[in-house]
């Protein structure tokens, strides 16, 4: 199964639809202790106590008193360690070591190995108030859009300057330069033998590189030339798909022909492919479509329309979900949606208020996005529920992905790779 999650920087809705039509604009995309005081006004008192004024001669019943008085301080000034303890178990103080003779010894609103609950790591994040909190993987990076995961590395393109394809381990290290090619890349995606990536320029190549060619000066191959603009690729089985401004494309991972599967497309942007099934949004068209292999005479078939600019696509093996970037005209807002592939009726709204989604993917039971208005990552129940964010105050966060731990993103505007434990 391939995903991608699209993010784009969008100045205005007037000005993209000016230029989607014929080629995209580059400018896109406490704890308190037991009270002590009683223990220690004891041991004042016993101290107080009026001195033996016969000189203390052994045997003297004064002497049992004071000897009395002394031992009550000693037992008084002892108290407070008994009281102290282990620390008692609370909501926010808990266990999770095991070990019983020190009590619920982690504070679960600060500890990143257990943060929030036992066993939730931060991995490369602090804990504040029991949530992990995101961290930077790169930084430095020039107008990072677009990003892919495999096992050990995230890779992404960098659209600035000359542009370039990036990667860094997923425990963090030096970003990594694997590629630049004739024009700044669009899509990426990744499979276990080979990075590929289209070009964000006319006439553009799709590439693809062999990860054991990694850093030895080894060109990428050319699968495709003379290709418009890209904004995605994603690959399948033996396949690699792209769009241009108004197709939808796929030729083989080996090389061979380039088969055009829809044209006249109202500038597709997000892509899905899985077991033989093709899907994608029309950004400017407001469609979902989707293209059956194992029925090619049926050709694109429209799955969705009246969309408000759609972009971010990811799917599940039941449903697609996308991120409508604008509002609609009757006061609508930027929204996410979700469909049933098979017996489909209407889409449902997921969450609604947000703003500018761009980014989507889904993973395990959730759905992340980003706000690459408002500078959020996203979280929540992909079958509906509370939206939770779990970063802000990012800058223009775009293309998104997610693994079993972490959930990863590019800041556009800053130039930082991000990752949140989930």
């Amino acid at each position: 199964m391939a995903l991608v999650a699209i993010g784009v920087t969008l100045p205005s809705a007037a000005l993209l639809c000016m230029d989607a039509c014929q080629e995209y604009d580059a400018s896109l995309l406490h704890y308190s202790d037991a009270a002590t005081s009683d223990v220690v006004d004891a041991a004042s008192e016993a101290f107080d106590a009026p001195m033996d004024t016969d000189g203390g001669q052994q045997g003297d019943a004064s002497d049992a008193s004071d000897a009395s008085d002394a031992s009550d301080a000693s037992d008084a000034l002892d108290a407070p360690a008994e009281a102290d303890g282990p620390p008692p178990c609370s909501t926010t103080q808990a266990d999770c070591d095991g070990v019983t003779s020190n009590g619920c010894e982690t504070n679960l609103l600060s500890a990143s190995e257990h943060c929030g609950t036992c066993g939730h790591n931060c991995l490369g994040g602090d804990c504040l108030g029991g949530r992990c909190q995101p961290y930077e993987l790169a930084t430095g990076q020039s107008e990072p859009l677009l990003i892919a995961l495999d096992l050990n590395h995230v890779y992404w393109t960098n659209q600035g300057g000359a542009g370039a394809v990036m990667r860094t381990p997923k425990q963090g290290a030096a970003a990594e330069q694997i590629a630049v090619s004739d024009h700044p890349p669009g899509g990426i995606a990744v499979d276990l033998s080979a990075v590929y990536w289209s070009e964000f320029g006319s006439p553009g190549t799709v590439w693809r590189l062999d990860k054991a060619d990694i850093g030895q000066n080894v060109d990428p191959t050319a699968l495709a030339t003379g290709q418009a603009t890209s904004v995605a690729l994603v690959e399948e089985g033996d396949d690699v798909y792209w769009t241009t401004p108004g197709t939808v494309r796929t030729t083989p991972k080996a090389g061979g022909p380039v088969t055009t599967l829809a044209h006249g497309q109202g500038s597709p942007f997000g892509m899905v492919v899985e077991f033989g099934q093709v899907y994608w949004t029309n950004a400017t068209g407001g469609q979902i479509m989707h293209y059956d292999h194992f029925d090619p005479d049926a050709g694109p078939v429209e799955m969705v329309s009246g969309q408000d600019f759609p972009i971010g696509l990811a799917s599940d093996l039941g449903n697609l979900y996308w991120a409508n970037y604008e509002g609609d005209s009757d006061g609508g807002t930027p929204k996410l949606l979700t469909i049933a592939k098979l017996n489909m009726t209407q889409p449902i709204t997921l969450v609604d208020g947000q703003q500018g989604p761009a980014g989507v993917v889904v993973s395990g039971n959730d759905i992340f996005w980003t706000n690459n208005v408002g500078g959020s990552v996203m979280r929540m129940p992909k079958v509906g529920g509370t939206p939770q964010i779990i970063a802000d105050n990012q800058w223009t966060p775009s293309g998104i992905a997610a693994d079993a731990t972490t959930v990863y993103w590019v800041n556009r505007d800053d130039g930082r790779v991000m990752a949140v434990a989930r």
